[in-house]
């Protein structure tokens, strides 16, 4: 799970180790949760406002509990994001696509793209071009 991208979706707070410091379990967007590890300075950081709704690179020690959180660069995630959004992308003549801001306001439309065009969008949107 070491250098895995996730994003926070819940914490729970649970009893404090025998040296009076804070641990959590930690879950993830994706449904999937772990410790923070004990007596370390991630259970006074993991609640920080810079650590919520962005991606984070995951440190694990070899106990299998969470030893340390990194932002990671928006570009290097929308990359991995579109990557995986995009990677069933079946070859057809046209592609029907919704467009709404990134969350989720405003007015939505719907374009009509052919599929070299639709490579082209997704190779803009994960910074490679």
């Amino acid at each position: 799970m070491n250098g895995t991208v996730k994003t926070i979706a819940n914490l729970k707070r649970l009893k404090n180790t025998v040296n009076g410091n804070p641990r959590y379990i930690v879950t993830f967007t994706d449904g999937t949760s772990i410790r923070t590890q004990g007596d370390s300075m991630l259970g006074y950081s993991v609640e920080n406002p810079e650590y919520r709704d962005v991606p984070l690179k995951l440190e694990v020690n070899g106990r299998g509990t969470l030893s340390g959180l990194e932002p990671v660069p928006f570009d290097q995630a929308q990359a991995q994001y579109v990557d995986r959004e995009f990677g069933g992308l079946i070859r057809s003549e046209i592609y029907q696509v919704k467009v709404v801001d990134w969350l989720g306001n405003g007015a939505t439309k719907w374009l009509n793209i052919d599929h070299e065009k639709m490579i082209a969008i997704r190779d803009i949107i994960a910074g490679r071009i």
